[in-house]
Order: structure tokens, then C-alpha cells, then sequence
């Protein structure tokens, strides 16, 4: 088998290095790649110890691609980036797992430092609400989605599911890349009509991707998955649905989200548990409970379709 690790640090950070000097040539001017850079180059570090140089670059590539959405530059990095997935998928397939951990924790990254997507999660969020056939539209799409989700989990194993999931979402962005450089009017009127007006296109499902996909990097067990992906991305959907519908009364520590939304989430995710797991684990049902809170306390810029997630790895950490 074809061994490529990085033997040791000083080639480790001649790669870095490499790449690094290959994003100032071809975008000068983007200061926030150097803070983008220091934590990408931790991560591929980190996976290249125990892992293969095609999940280190995958990192990399992952953070330069979403950093490029909407830029011209963004094809050259996908391109890239399918090139390391086929390289890894022929010479050292037995490597999956960090490479999906490297795909789904380096999106992450590059969208918390992004100043361009964080500024369209705060607006996305300060938004919410105020048109509500727009509201209608995501929701639907949303449900439509998890659904969608659910059937490849039951269908296909986590890995295959991950990589589908993984061509959808690079699919669509592709496609709003190629709407907003080509100004086609059929291709932005169908992706704003599942858009809030003047925010980033796409904002929403590269979030909901991003915190979906790093779930599915960490959690191998399928029961758990499907309930927590069920959590995420349907419970959220019908929290903002019913929510918006029927707000019953505001929270009090959130103005911004309603009690009626918060049960919308919370029961729906647990009947969906019971269906899935019967009563066994017992504590599979915390994990509706704690991503309804967390969904509920979640301002911006935090979003929730990234601090759920994160919080239910978190506390399969400790339960499992």
C-alpha cells in the first residue's frame, strides 16, 4: 500500500507552507486565510500522526473551498479536493474516517472565521421570521432534506451516506456559484425563494451541511445517529415551522425563539427516538432534550445548526 505520511515536522511545514503560498499568489488580499491557516494546519497535523497525507489535504482543501464560495477560485479547490478524495479512495481507503472527520471539522473552521459567512449568519438570523412564505420555503426544504438523510442512513452505510450527502451539498453550492458569477435569473430566483432577502446565499444549507456531516464524522452508531440527525435538522425545521405559526409565548432567556417552537422540537424528537431505539439506551432520549435547550439558548453569531450538533457529540462523548 502506497504510504504518504509526512515522515516529520520540518516536512509537515514545508506542505504548509506550499499551500499556504499558493493561496496568497492566487488571493492576495484575504487577510482572515492566516487565521484560517493556523488552526486547518493544526488539524492536518494532528490527522497526519496517526493518518495519510490525502486526510490532511482534504483538511486544507475543504477550508480553501469554502472559504472561495462565490469566487472563480472555487472551482480550482473543488476539483482539488475530488482529486485527494479519489487519491485517498485508491491508495488508502482503510483511512476514511479521518478523512471524514478532516472534511466536516475544517468546513467548521473556515466558517467560523469567515467574515463574510459570519456576517450572513447574523443576518440570516436577525431575518428570521419577517417573510414568512420565504420561512415556508427553507422549512419545507429543510424537512424535505432530513428526511432525505434519513433514508440514505437506513439504506446505505455512514460512510457512503456521508460522501452522497457530501456531492449534494457541493452539488448546490456549485450551482448557487454558478447562478451568482452567471447572473442567470431561473438559477438565483429558484435558490431566493428558499433564501432570506439580502444575506448570504446558501448561508443556511451550508450550515445545516457543515453540522450535519460533522456529526456523522464522529458518531458511529447508527441508532444514535438517526436520532440526533433527526434532531438537527427535522426537529429544527418544525421548531421554526410551528414557531413561526403558532408562537404561544416568547422564552424568556430568548426572545427571539417561542415556546411553542421549542415543543414542536423537543416532542417530535423524542417520538422519532422512541420509533428508532424503542426504550433502549435509556439515555438516547437526552439527546432531544439537550438539542431542543441548546437549539432554544443558541444567538447569534452562533448558529444553531452548528451549536446542536456540536453539543450532542459532545455528550455522546460522555454517554457512550
Amino acid at each position: 500500500m502506497l504510504y504518504l505520511a509526512f515522515p516529520d515536522l520540518e516536512s509537515f511545514i514545508a506542505f504548509v507552507v506550499a499551500i499556504f503560498l499558493f493561496w496568497i499568489v492566487l488571493h492576495p488580499e484575504d487577510q482572515e486565510t492566516i487565521m484560517i491557516f493556523i488552526f486547518t494546519s493544526v488539524l492536518a497535523f494532528i490527522i497526519s500522526i496517526n493518518s495519510d497525507i490525502f486526510a490532511a489535504v482534504s483538511a486544507m482543501l475543504t477550508a480553501l473551498l469554502i472559504n472561495s464560495i462565490y469566487t472563480r477560485r472555487y472551482y480550482i479547490f473543488l476539483v482539488a479536493l475530488f482529486l485527494d478524495i479519489a487519491g485517498l479512495a485508491i491508495f488508502d481507503l482503510p483511512q476514511y474516517d479521518s478523512l471524514l472527520l478532516a472534511i466536516s471539522v475544517a468546513a467548521i473552521i473556515a466558517i467560523a472565521f469567515s467574515r463574510r459567512l459570519k456576517t450572513g449568519v447574523i443576518e440570516n438570523e436577525l431575518r428570521k421570521g419577517k417573510h414568512p412564505n420565504v420561512e415556508r420555503n427553507r422549512d419545507l426544504f429543510q424537512l424535505m432534506t432530513g428526511i432525505l438523510v434519513l433514508v440514505l442512513l437506513y439504506s446505505f452505510s455512514r460512510e457512503i451516506s456521508f460522501f452522497i450527502i457530501l456531492l449534494a451539498g457541493f452539488g448546490l453550492l456549485t450551482l448557487g456559484n454558478i447562478a451568482l458569477m452567471s447572473g442567470s435569473r431561473k438559477l438565483t430566483g429558484f435558490f431566493y425563494s428558499m433564501e432570506r432577502p439580502n444575506v448570504t446565499l446558501g448561508i443556511g444549507p451550508i450550515m445545516i451541511a457543515g453540522g450535519t456531516l460533522f456529526a456523522m464524522s464522529l458518531i458511529t452508531d447508527e441508532p444514535l445517529l438517526v436520532v440526533i440527525v433527526f434532531t438537527v435538522i427535522i426537529g429544527d425545521a418544525l421548531a421554526s415551522l410551528v414557531g413561526i405559526r403558532f408562537p404561544v409565548k416568547e422564552l424568556p432567556y430568548n426572545r427571539r425563539k417561542s415556546l411553542g417552537g421549542l415543543l414542536a422540537m423537543l416532542m417530535s424528537s423524542l417520538i422519532f427516538a422512541i420509533f428508532a431505539t424503542g426504550f433502549s439506551p435509556w439515555y438516547i432520549f437526552l439527546f432531544p432534550v439537550v438539542g431542543s435547550v441548546v437549539e432554544s439558548v443558541t444567538l447569534p453569531p452562533l448558529d444553531d445548526n452548528l451549536t446542536v450538533p456540536f453539543s450532542l457529540v459532545v455528550l455522546a462523548a460522555f454517554l457512550v
